[in-house]
């Protein structure tokens, strides 16, 4: 009986944490350590597309972002592969979470969501047994195209305002010049004053 209580505790903890991860606005999946989807939630089914019986029990989960397959963040989590490893899959644009022990966190774009794709900002983090050995890993999935197109669109309009006035100070230093050779060649006596102190004068007033 003891037994059966034990099963039974595990079972409704099962429950229990799988209507958590299915009932979360946060687009999230679980693997286990085999590779093998065990959650696909219903927002995740909402963000990629691909209904949760296609892909549960299988190692297919690349196949919702990847056009070729590859390791998801969470199965190289869950290998622990090396920091170098990570970093190329990522070009660098990954981080170790300051929150999450054993975390990671990275942004990145994908162009098949959406008739323009979209920036994802994921993170991975993995899960341990009561002994503290890795069993799977959970990795969660944002949608921060908005912010990611603003910011775009903020960094080329500063841009273009800096080759504006790039532009316009060379117009400037381009007149400013001219002007001076035009004063400095004229016969014409110039000088120039700031309150009442003569400042400079060209080389016709200094004749005259």
């Amino acid at each position: 009986s003891d037994v059966m209580h034990v099963q039974g505790s595990l079972l409704a903890m099962t429950k229990m944490l799988s209507q958590i991860i299915d009932g979360a606005s946060v687009p999230s999946l679980v693997i286990d350590q085999q590779h093998r989807v065990t959650h696909w939630n219903t927002a995740c089914e909402s963000m990629t597309g691909i209904k949760r019986s296609e892909v549960l029990g299988s190692q297919d989960g690349w196949k919702a972002f990847y056009p070729e397959k590859r390791p998801l963040l969470a199965e190289m989590i869950v290998d622990g592969v090396d920091e170098a490893t990570l970093q190329s899959f990522y070009g660098g644009q990954l981080k170790r979470s300051t929150t999450i022990a054993g975390g990671v966190e990275v942004e990145a774009f994908f162009p098949q969501f959406g008739p323009s794709g979209k920036w994802l900002f994921f993170t991975a983090a993995p899960l341990h047994d009561a002994e503290g050995q890795v069993i799977g890993a959970v990795e969660t999935l944002q949608d921060v195209t908005v912010r990611r197109t603003s910011e775009d669109a903020l960094l080329r309009h500063r841009n273009q305002l800096e080759e504006l006035v790039r532009q316009r100070s060379a117009e400037l230093a381009a007149t400013a010049r001219d002007l001076e050779m035009f004063v400095s060649n004229s016969p014409i006596g110039v000088a120039y004053t700031h309150d009442g102190l003569i400042q400079r004068i060209n080389p016709a007033m200094a004749s005259m």
